[in-house]
């Protein structure tokens, strides 16, 4: 058998070796998408994690309380309760400081609870090396300084000054450095590391307060009724999660993303799938003479059907071989801009090495292997089903309306299959429903453009013959007799058009929406922040209010509005929280601002109240008047919701509050912008400059006028949508080498009749536009299948998987320019 295969399959494959060729590339590249979603997805996931919880792989509890922290006693509580099973307890402090010296460069400062030798042992792996003894016994505000930065600080170990929020400049005494394995590994040596106690002050005011509390249990403690007891000592005073659960909260920020990258890799293979199928059905045909000789002389079906499957797997494994490396190298070239898209988008995120694991590449090769096979199936039955002296007599092979009738059922029991499950999407597991069901629809579609092709081609006929030159009319003839070979690459071509379609819809949708609510939103002069602009992701540094009683003596400053942004847990997952100061807002945009429920910001100076984003009512089932809890430093607290506002600052949905309470709730205050109204008449560009003068340097203050920040949005969006279009061009690459395939394929096939062309007096510039006629022809049909395809799947996409995903809802917009040039 293995010399059978060897002999008939290897050689037929040598001999083609250019068809063989551009199959192994329709599959590499199918496979290196991928095999690129697959790493970094997993790169997003624990780049977010990491930030969002850093140092938290080694515990089995977290107590926290979002951004806003916990109390320390309740470690001492929990400590006094002995609790069996809780091995330990360990406070930790985390915030972000910037070191003037570097440039306001960001360092993570960590407080832990040292030993008494102040050497710190802990099981986050954080090691801690006295350097100077006496500073150790004398100096106050003691520090371990990291090694990458004792390296690059001007005075070394001296005096480490940093700034923990704008205006507050801090000279800590270094007395040792950090070396950090295990789980603070990922921080790298850019740590600041303190006593708990010391840390808190600086980061958050208050020495009493943690950023959180890691629990570890013994190997042999009951998980669950651990947790009872736990629940049982803190109350309500913070909240007990799993890191797991942790990890799914953060990961359900990213989920649109990943899911999005998905689609795509998806996309490709779905397109390689039908170019494999066109490929091996035409080899079918080729080598029908051939197939008979072997039944004639005496070879079993189920060898044939075998002969074409080994080929079909060979090519595939071909395929898959290089579709991993090539995905990799496509990840290391996309993992930069989307780690820095998403930080200013999302999560401040760090550098992480791309993970190749053996779980991806057999994955990915069996999706290689498994798409080809599953090309091969229909292409290997009819070969096993020739009869062999039909074949030896080049008896020609018409597909009987069988054929059609089964194509014509399987492809609409797809598309009522996935009707059905996007119908019924609420009763099918999360998210199977609305993205297994555009899958079935969209597959069910494509093996319906055959049929359609064919109808389209013959319609076109008598248009041809009327109209169109000698060339014309030959491809419009020969598209019409070769449905099958023409039909899956249009299909092909109409997958590409509809994918890159709902992608151009998607993005003119949702960023003219975003760009409208800036616009009608963002009324204020100038926007200051500090150490990094305001859409950046949480990476700016907290401002002492202080400092907006200066700028408001400004001559040309009207009014000045401080804004608060954090990140709560709500209902495990995380969701963020505006305080501003909701009267003065209202009242000194009142006729300009025009979002959806801004009449309503009045309103919140009465205690104990709030408005919510309309994306936060849609996913969280909250309506006017009922009460959501957040959990504050102090204990849980109650919010009345008056109503709805649109906002897209989150895509888990927003909480607005008035700042005066906030700031008795949660202790805090702290401010991360300020809005800046000018004197009318003042020049913007004139008023940034002066700012900048004046509190720019001292404070490490960024200014932005309206425009800029307006501009920052829009780059960051459009950065965002570019990773979606680089990757369904990857499917329109495969689309492409599908027409190559084809039009190769015809060529091969119609040698006699060019043949018969040239003698009869056609010249090679006839033949050749007759070639491209064709390409034309199918492009024209694809193109326009691909636009009755695609509009639909861009509506579905933004009325439901956006909606059901974000809880944005934004008009759907038809994207025509962009059509006109995908079509094109």
């Amino acid at each position: 058998m293995l010399a059978l295969y060897r002999t008939l399959g290897w050689r037929y494959l040598r001999q083609r070796w250019s068809r063989a060729a551009l199959v192994v590339a329709s599959i590499a590249l199918g496979v290196a998408t991928l095999v690129a979603t697959r790493i970094l997805n997993v790169c997003m996931a624990e780049a977010a994690r990491g930030s969002a919880t850093p140092m938290a792989g080694v515990a089995d509890f977290l107590l926290a309380n979002g951004d806003h922290g916990v109390r320390r006693d309740l470690a001492d509580d929990l400590r006094r309760a002995a609790v069996p099973g809780v091995a330990a307890v360990q406070p930790l402090v985390l915030g972000r400081v910037s070191l003037p010296e570097l440039d306001n460069r960001q360092a993570m400062l960590i407080g832990v609870e040292l030993a008494a030798d102040q050497s710190g042992g802990n099981a986050w792996g954080i090691e801690l090396k006295i350097v100077d003894s006496f500073a150790l016994l004398t100096a106050p505000r003691k520090v371990f300084v990291g090694r990458e930065l004792e390296q690059r600080l001007p005075d070394g170990l001296k005096k480490v000054r940093i700034r923990r929020a704008a205006g507050q400049l801090t000279t800590l005494n270094g007395v040792g450095t950090v070396d950090a394995h295990g789980p603070a590994a990922a921080l790298g040596g850019n740590v600041l590391v303190m006593s708990l106690a010391d840390a808190a002050t600086l980061v958050t005011g208050d020495p009493n307060l943690a950023s959180r509390i890691d629990v570890t249990l013994t190997p042999d403690a009951d998980r669950a009724a651990v947790r009872k007891q736990i629940e049982a000592v803190i109350g309500d005073r913070a909240e007990i999660r799993t890191p797991a659960a942790n990890d799914k909260a953060v990961k359900d920020v990213m989920a649109g993303v990943e899911l999005g990258f998905l689609l795509g890799g998806l996309g490709a293979l779905v397109v390689g799938l039908f170019l494999v199928y066109n490929a091996l059905a035409v080899t079918v045909a080729e080598r029908r003479h051939d197939i008979g000789v072997l039944r004639s002389l005496g070879a079993t079906r189920g060898q044939i059907g075998r002969l074409f499957a080994a080929e079909a797997a060979m090519l595939g494994l071909l395929g898959a071989t290089v579709g991993v490396p090539l995905g990799y190298g496509m990840a290391l070239a996309a993992s930069g801009p989307l780690q820095a898209v998403l930080s200013d988008v999302l999560l401040p995120m760090g550098r992480q090495g791309l993970p190749l694991t053996a779980e991806t590449i057999i994955g990915a090769v069996a999706a290689g292997m498994i798409t080809a096979l599953i090309a091969a199936v229909f292409p290997a039955l009819q070969a096993a089903r020739q009869e062999p002296a039909d074949a030896v007599r080049r008896v020609p092979l018409l597909p009987s309306w069988l054929a059609r009738g089964l194509q014509a059922g399987t492809s609409g029991s797809l598309i009522a299959a996935g009707l059905l499950a996007m119908t019924f999407r609420d009763a099918l597991p999360l998210r199977f429903g609305s993205f297994g069901g555009i899958v079935l629809l969209l597959v069910g579609a494509l093996l319906a453009t055959p049929l359609f092709a064919e109808i389209a081609a013959r319609l076109l006929a008598p248009f041809a013959r009327r109209f169109l030159s000698i060339e014309g009319r030959l491809a419009a003839d020969n598209l019409a007799r070769s449905p099958g070979r023409t039909g899956l690459v249009i299909a092909a071509l109409a997958a590409g058009v509809a994918l890159l379609l709902q992608t151009a819809g998607l993005t003119l949708s949702s960023e003219s929406a975003v760009l409208a609510w800036i616009d009608d939103s963002l009324s204020a002069d100038l926007f200051v922040t500090c150490n990094s602009p305001v859409a950046s992701g949480g990476q700016s540094q907290p401002i002492d209010e202080s400092i907006a009683r200066q700028i408001e003596a400004v001559p040309e400053v009207r009014a000045i509005i401080p804004v608060r942004f954090r990140r709560l847990d709500f209902r495990d997952t995380l969701v963020f929280m505006i305080a501003l100061d909701a009267g003065k807002y209202h009242g000194l945009t009142q006729g300009q601002n025009g979002v959806r429920g801004h009449e309503l910001f009045p309103a919140l100076q009465e205690p104990g109240t709030c408005l919510v984003s309309e994306n936060f009512a849609a996913l969280h089932g909250v309506k006017a008047g009922e009460t959501v809890t957040l959990r504050t430093p102090s204990g849980p607290v109650e919010l009345r919701v008056l109503g709805t506002v649109l906002d897209y600052s989150w895509n888990r949905g927003t909480i607005v509050m008035e700042r005066g309470h906030y700031k008795e709730l949660f202790k805090d205050s702290l401010i991360d912008a300020f809005d800046i109204y000018l004197q009318p008449g003042t020049d913007a560009e004139a008023a940034r400059e002066t700012l900048s003068r004046r509190f720019g340097a001292e404070h490490s203050l960024v200014v932005m006028t309206r425009d800029e920040l307006r501009s920052t949005v829009i780059d960051v969006v459009r950065r965002l949508y570019g990773l979606a279009y680089a990757q369904e061009l990857v499917v329109g690459l495969v689309a492409a080498l599908g027409v190559v395939t084809a039009l190769l394929i015809s060529v091969l096939q119609r040698r006699r009749e060019l043949g018969l062309l040239r003698a009869i007096g056609a010249s090679r510039a006839q033949v050749l536009r007759s070639v491209l006629a064709e390409a034309i022809l199918m492009g024209v049909i694809g193109g326009v299948i691909g636009l009755m395809i695609g509009l639909p799947l861009e509506w579905y996409a933004v009325r439901v998987i956006l909606l059901e995903e974000t809880g944005y809802s934004f008009p759907v917009l038809v994207p025509w320019t962009a059509a006109a040039v995908v079509v094109g």
